[in-house]
């Protein structure tokens, strides 16, 4: 009985072997890793409560990294004159550059669809300081065929890859 308190409270007390627990019981016992509409009603709800720019993006944030399960992110927002990816929000990363050196075409496929890249694919000596600040993922943010901007995340708290699902 001792033994079995002692696992409950390091598993209640333990973020990331919460995470872990929660990532096994999905992948093992669930056909699907989210419930898309029960992600999409939290998602709407936190965000229609702020006001801001700034408060829209930490909160997408926070979502975002809630529901992947990781630690870190950044957003990245085209500029509306020229279009150049500029710097939004953070949470949990380092120290980052003011804007992004990414084009569309860091983002297409062969078919011309636009895909998550891992930051190292970046290229160009950009990944750098992405790396270094902690991000691994680079998502593209369109809307009518073109980008608005770039959602940076980090690894996930497991330290597992992230799969088709994640993307």
């Amino acid at each position: 009985v001792f033994v079995a308190v002692m696992g409950l409270a390091a598993l209640a007390l333990s973020e990331s072997l919460r995470w872990r627990v929660k990532r096994y019981i999905s992948t093992h016992f669930y056909a699907d890793k989210y419930d898309y509409r029960q992600q999409w009603r939290t998602f709407t709800a936190d965000l229609t409560a702020r006001v801001t720019l700034d408060g829209l993006a930490t909160q997408l944030l926070r979502s975002v990294t809630q529901t992947i399960g990781a630690r870190k992110a950044a957003l990245y927002l085209a500029d509306e004159t020229d279009g150049a990816l500029r710097f939004q929000s953070v949470l949990g990363a380092g120290p980052l550059p003011k804007t992004l050196e990414a084009t569309p075409d860091d983002f297409l496929t062969g078919r011309k669809v636009f895909e998550a890249r891992q930051v190292t694919a970046l290229g160009n000596g950009r990944a750098e300081a992405l790396l270094a600040a902690g991000l691994v993922l680079a998502v593209p943010l369109r809307t009518q065929g073109r980008l608005v901007g770039v959602l940076l995340v980090g690894a996930e708290q497991t330290g597992a890859p992230y799969t088709q699902e994640d993307l």
